[in-house]
């Protein structure tokens, strides 16, 4: 009897085990820490050889090792130990553990520790100091070469290999940082030339833009920062492009030319260093242009192609050169519906498209060491997940056979093997060494499922249409763990809603978010669907929603209510929706263009009124307010708030400089006049999304609205 009892009592133990709840707090935090799945330190290529590295942790201490592909035979490379007696850091000063590092060749690498960054030769366990950059310098840069170059107060300082130190760049404008608002895949403002020859730097001036307050509570009184915020249809920035010549310091500006108010994109050098390369996009955003300039005097030399659309037309993607190809080079361009890579000779002229099919080209990885073949990642087959193929310069592609999932993909230089760090809905995180055909040649790690004895959600993948019938719409219904059919359910839905994001992806954990596993504990159904206007579904998918925002992505997003409509266990009577930035706008239009559809809505950092909002996004997808006023008018939410049913808490951060404050604060003066309440919170100092610890308490806070108004 006490043997049964006691099988009794560790099967019920069992099963609390099985049934871990989630706290609001791991909701949020728990994938950075103590759900985050394991994964390998450092591991890379080593430059020039069919062996990876990759820094361990033995009950001796921090070492790195070099494996070699195909035998495995590991190598110690060098310890924790050795690094900090070379580069002699000791006492408070010395490596706790070893930092990022980056191999220059097979002899080899660099890393940094504050400020300084060093180079350590494992030949004769040396460390020497490379460069050195202020507390206070941003955007740094390193040339191949060696040469650094980096922001300061608004001056590029250049510090070449050889000693030399340069600063150049007018201070009345803004150098070497990213510009248009970080439009067109720009993510940087430095560009050297491959051999560390040229420095490229964008300048901004941003005199012709208005002012824009951004209040700061934090000082007494408190203050104004004012930002250079160029609203839909208002004049915007000028940008030129400069070329320092890092031997000597001399600068000359490239000659764009006229009109002042066109965006200079995807910068490219050509292997020579001769020539750099600008995609060059109109105001209008319907025309670019690929434009050659000479690198020593910044002559216009001539443009090799142009790509016209009726509706917009949006370069993401330098070109990249064929290695020994006399000037031939690949871009990416959608010129065909999808987004795929084309060859080009030096003049311009198309050779041959290299891929093709309607599935999309998500970013071009680089050649391998022949310079014959180059790697893609794409969503082939299956348009939530990522893969990866070698392509030839003749159009072959490899017949790589990955899992469905999300894959991280390392190409050997040599091209023969790849290091693919995959997780998908079902695996947390698996790391393998396969060969070209995806043959698993050696497993590095399986992580465990940190999330397995936890009540997650019990995730279902579906498949809608959107409302025109033409495209199949991904969704994601998340039902409690103790889901029982016969019951009636609340109902969650979270969208994002705009383009340049995906929301559902093949990805771990299964719900994408476990503040979804976290509000299915608290009895509510999640849903969460694509619409059209998303990223990575080609063109059409996502031009559909040219001149009017909004529009099309509601009709979609009611396919989805709809469909929740038909099921018995959804309660149609407490249903909510929540979004935050595009997904804000779309909450507050389902509340007010459709009232009754939602009881109660949370938009956070919401666009109102797309007037207000920046000129490139904006007039990409909606035209100019004077060319698209019925656009503008109709997607204007101040326009609905007398419709408004139901509760609507909004929230936004009074730093915010992306969507700014204008628009909820306008909205809810609005609702003043209209006579209708709304429910408002702001979080002081924080920009457009709530980070860090304070992100806890924004999550708290809307969960306990839904529970507050749903349950």
């Amino acid at each position: 009897m006490k043997n049964f009892i006691l099988f009794i009592a560790l099967l019920i133990g069992a099963s609390l085990h099985a049934q871990e709840s989630i706290s609001i707090r791991d909701a949020v935090l728990g994938l950075r820490d103590k759900y985050r799945p394991d994964n390998l330190r450092n591991l890379q290529w080593i430059k020039g050889m069919d062996a990876f590295s990759q820094t361990e942790k033995t009950d001796s201490g921090w070492i790195i090792t070099l494996t070699e592909v195909p035998s495995f035979k590991k190598n110690l490379v060098t310890t924790l130990k050795k690094i900090n007696e070379a580069g002699k850091f000791t006492g408070k000063e010395a490596l706790t553990s070893i930092p990022p590092i980056t191999w220059i060749n097979a002899d080899a690498f660099e890393f940094s520790k504050g400020l300084q960054r060093y180079q350590f030769t494992r030949i004769n366990n040396n460390v020497l100091l490379v460069a050195t950059t202020p507390a206070d310098a941003e955007h740094l840069e390193t040339a191949s070469n060696g040469s650094i170059a980096y922001v300061k107060d608004k001056i590029i300082h250049i510090e070449t290999k050889a000693g030399q130190k340069w600063t150049v760049g007018n201070p009345l404008m803004t150098n070497g940082q990213s510009v248009h608002r970080n439009e067109f895949g720009i993510e940087k403002g430095l560009f050297w030339s491959p051999n560390g020859r040229f420095l490229a730097y964008y300048a901004m001036d941003e005199s012709p833009v208005a002012d824009y307050p951004v209040p700061n509570w934090s000082t007494t009184p408190a203050t104004v920062q004012q930002v250079k915020y160029p609203m839909a249809g208002q004049p915007s920035h000028r940008v030129s492009l400069l070329v320092v010549d890092a031997s000597t310091g001399k600068e000359i500006r490239v000659q764009t030319g006229e009109p002042d108010e066109h965006y200079l994109t995807n910068i490219s050098w050509d292997p020579s260093e001769k020539f750099v390369y600008i995609f060059e996009l109109n105001r209008e955003q319907n025309h670019q242009k690929l434009n050659q300039y000479e690198a020593a005097d910044g002559k216009f030399i001539r443009t090799l192609l142009e790509e016209k659309d009726e509706k917009y037309s949006e370069p993401l993607h330098e070109i990249h050169f064929v290695p020994h190809g006399k000037g031939q080079f690949i871009r990416l361009s959608r010129q065909d519906g999808y987004s795929h890579c084309y060859l080009h000779d030096a003049a311009g002229k198309l050779i041959k498209q290299l891929t093709k099919g309607p599935w999309e080209v998500l970013s071009f990885i680089g050649f391998d060491a022949t310079g014959k073949h180059f790697y893609i990642t794409d969503n082939q087959g299956d348009y939530l997940s990522t893969f990866a193929h070698k392509v030839s310069l003749d159009g072959k592609m490899s017949a790589t056979k990955l899992p469905s999932g999300t894959h991280a993909i390392q190409f050997s230089q040599s091209g023969k093997y790849l290091i693919d760090q995959f997780n998908s809905m079902k695996d947390p995180m698996v790391v393998s060494v396969l060969d070209l055909n995806g043959k698993v040649l050696k497993e590095l790690l399986r992580s465990a499922d940190k999330l397995a004895n936890v009540k997650t959600a019990n995730v279902q993948l579906l498949k809608l249409k959107s409302a025109d019938g033409k495209f199949e719409l991904p969704a994601k219904l998340m039902l409690p763990a103790n889901f029982d059919s016969t019951k009636k359910y609340p109902v969650i839905v979270y969208l994002y809603g705009g383009p340049h994001l995906q929301l559902l992806k093949n990805s771990y954990p299964a719900s994408g978010n476990l503040w979804y596993d976290y509000m299915t504990q608290q009895g509510f159904i999640v849903f969460s669907m694509e619409n059209r206007g998303a990223a990575n579904r080609g063109k059409d998918f996502e031009q559909a929603t040219f001149r009017q925002l909004g529009s099309a992505e509601m009709a979609d997003q009611l396919q989805g209510v709809a469909y929740l409509k038909s099921l018995p266990y959804i309660d149609t009577t407490k249903m909510g929706v929540h979004g935050w930035s595009f997904g804000g706008f779309m909450t507050t239009s389902l509340m007010t263009r459709f009232p009754g559809t939602f009881q109660v809505g949370v938009a956070g950092g919401p666009v109102i009124n797309w007037e207000w909002y920046e000129v490139m996004y904006t007039e990409r997808y909606m035209d100019s307010p004077k060319e698209n006023p019925e656009g503008y008018k109709a997607n204007n939410l101040i326009n609905y708030v007398k419709n408004l049913q139901g509760d609507l808490l909004m929230i936004h951060g009074t730093q915010d400089d992306v969507v700014v404050w204008q628009h909820s604060l306008n909205y809810l003066k609005k609702s003043v006049e209209e006579g209708k309440q709304v429910d408002y919170y702001v979080y002081p100092g924080h920009a457009h999304n709530v980070t860090g610890p304070d992100r806890v308490h924004l999550m708290d806070k809307i969960s306990k609205y839904f529970i507050e108004k749903l349950k």
